[in-house]
């Protein structure tokens, strides 16, 4: 039977990330996604797009998941994403309690911050709230500026040691007891390395690969929703990995060659068909 998603994330209009990049990813690997909106952006928040407007949906989602509940709607994963407030974060925590079964994957990318800074908005508050909600994950999907936050391990965003990243893995593992993706990280010049860890197993592992000039706008949207649909999909945790880290770098890549994608975001759609065999 075909498998179900509830992705909780919010809607930018414009400029592809969040849900309107989870929607085409995970239906393209086969599954249902039903959606649960956390806010409503004319924009996503980058500065490209200048001022947007915003409409916080805590009192609409509640309404809305009270539905899905009547509807005794059974999720085989849940998978949260940019979360508009501690209070939602909260909220989203004693949902997923309620949502989830034992079989159920629940996926937390914790959407805080990027280059060494936490979003606008967002403060120590924000920070708290999202760690408890990673504590009822069985993924999470950190890129190192919030994995710096959520561990108070320092950094700039960018660069690590390998040791650091050892101690960034076992910091996070006392937040999320399963398994934990931190994304990129440039130990070395000229590349860029996701590290995943096995908290179970006490297993690690580094995945490395050219670094591409420049930055795109929701590519760990891009990310962690192809790792999601791959791994629900019954793909080894490590292949899933790297299936939805090659399927994110072609997208980059394509991006990086017009200039107004680093605005209005990954071009991932040419490569929605063979995403299941990259």
């Amino acid at each position: 039977m075909q498998k179900r998603i509830l992705a909780i994330n919010d809607i930018s209009c414009m400029g592809k990330c969040s849900l309107t990049v989870a929607l085409p990813i995970i239906s393209s690997v086969g599954h249902e996604c039903v959606i649960l909106p956390t806010a409503l952006l004319s924009t996503h928040t980058a500065q490209g797009f200048g001022d947007f407007v915003s409409f916080n949906m805590t009192d609409q989602m509640k309404q809305i998941a009270d539905h899905f509940e009547r509807l005794d709607t059974r999720f085989d994963a849940i998978y949260s994403g940019y979360i508009v407030s501690p209070d939602q974060a909260d909220y989203i925590y004693e949902l997923v309690n309620k949502l989830a079964d034992n079989d159920t994957l629940v996926v937390v990318d914790p959407v805080l911050g990027d280059n060494g800074r936490l979003y606008r908005g967002f403060a120590e508050k924000n920070i708290t709230a999202i760690k408890r909600l990673c504590s009822v994950a069985d993924v999470i999907t950190p890129n190192l500026t919030e994995a710096s936050l959520l561990t108070g391990i320092e950094s700039d965003g960018v660069h690590m040691t390998r040791e650091g990243v050892d101690h960034l893995l076992d910091a996070l593992s006392t937040l999320c007891k399963k398994k934990i993706v931190i994304t990129g990280i440039e130990i070395n010049d000229g590349e860029l390395t996701t590290a995943v860890m096995d908290v179970e197993r006490g297993e690690t592992a580094l995945y490395t690969r050219p670094k591409i000039s420049g930055s795109v706008h929701g590519s760990g949207d891009v990310f962690a929703s192809a790792l999601t649909a791959l791994y629900l999909d019954g793909t080894s945790f490590d292949t899933a990995v790297e299936k939805a880290l090659d399927f994110t770098l072609s997208a980059i890549a394509d991006s990086a060659e017009d200039d107004d994608s680093r605005w209005y975001g990954v071009n991932f759609e040419k490569y929605l068909s063979g995403i299941k065999g990259i």
